[in-house]
């Protein structure tokens, strides 16, 4: 009877003991997670590549598997912390958010407006560019561009005797204005085997207005996905680290080369294959 009983006490205690580890897991990994989220620490690129969702279904499974061994309330509160912080701080809240409305149309967008195009045609041919075309946009900026002919075809479509076109290492810049005056971005300062995809230059605007565009298309994220190994921490941490490189150093060529310039409101658009709150670029907004 006395062994029963010290069987079923040792058990009890085992169970509380794994659903306190779970716990301890999921609450643990939710502060990891928000703080690399928060802070951007190169050396913490890795967690932030995972979409927080996933981490939050993570999370919140440790928690349930705790109510597996010792159902209690904190499992629920920790569940309900990864939710709420998903929905009042993730990336991934933009879209919920939106999930409900309807698609944009080119039709409902005020023909006063400045309009803007981004778009990675992958070097296809006309059947990406006639999407774009039928935005209407005044101004597009294409990462990867199909071959000179097509680009130039469709800028005088667009814009007639106006048209501006500047394709530079893998990036165009189409227009409508009166001139475009641009600079080339030499990559000698980089380090060795860094690709500088970017085009960049000042618009002048049919009315005279002028604006500072800068087009480029930063490397892809890494994908490396072992985890468990301290190349791959690394790896991510360096591909972080480039990145913001890239895009620091063409903003300096910019600046330095319209330093005489007369200022001009700037535009900083492309492929940063990155989040807008990503550790590379989260600095834009604030110096441009």
């Amino acid at each position: 009877m006395t062994t029963g009983r010290s069987m079923r006490d040792r058990l009890a205690r085992l169970r509380t003991g794994v659903a306190l580890a779970l716990l301890g897991g999921s609450l643990g990994l939710h502060a990891l997670v928000v703080l690399s989220f928060v802070f951007r620490w190169d050396k913490a690129a890795l967690v932030t590549v995972v979409p927080f969702f996933g981490w939050c279904l993570l999370g919140v499974l440790l928690a349930g598997l705790s109510a597996l061994f010792r159902p209690t309330l904190l499992f629920r509160v920790l569940a309900l912390v990864w939710l709420a912080t998903l929905l009042l701080g993730a990336d991934e809240r933009h879209g919920l958010l939106y999930f409900h409305r309807a698609a944009p149309r080119p039709d409902h967008v005020p023909n006063n407006t400045l309009r803007l195009a981004t778009f990675n045609s992958h070097y296809g041919g006309e059947a990406g560019l006639a999407v774009v075309a039928r935005w209407q946009p005044d101004i597009v900026f294409l990462q990867e561009p199909p071959a000179g002919r097509l680009l130039q075809d469709l800028a005088r479509r667009m814009y007639g005797p106006q048209a501006l076109l500047v394709l530079r290492h893998g990036c165009a810049i189409l227009a409508r204005g009166s001139a475009f005056h641009a600079i080339d971005c030499q990559s000698r300062f980089l380090p060795a085997g860094a690709m500088n995809r970017v085009a960049m230059g000042r618009l002048t605007l049919a009315d005279g207005r002028q604006l500072d565009l800068l087009n480029l298309h930063l490397p892809s994220a890494e994908r490396d996905t072992a985890f468990w190994t301290r190349s791959c921490w690394r790896a991510h941490a360096h591909n972080r680290r480039e990145r913001r490189l890239l895009l620091q150093y063409d903003l300096s060529v910019q600046t330095s080369a319209l330093a005489g310039w007369p200022p001009a409101p700037s535009i900083v658009a492309g492929d940063f294959n990155a989040p807008a709150s990503d550790g590379a670029i989260r600095g834009l907004a604030a110096t441009h």
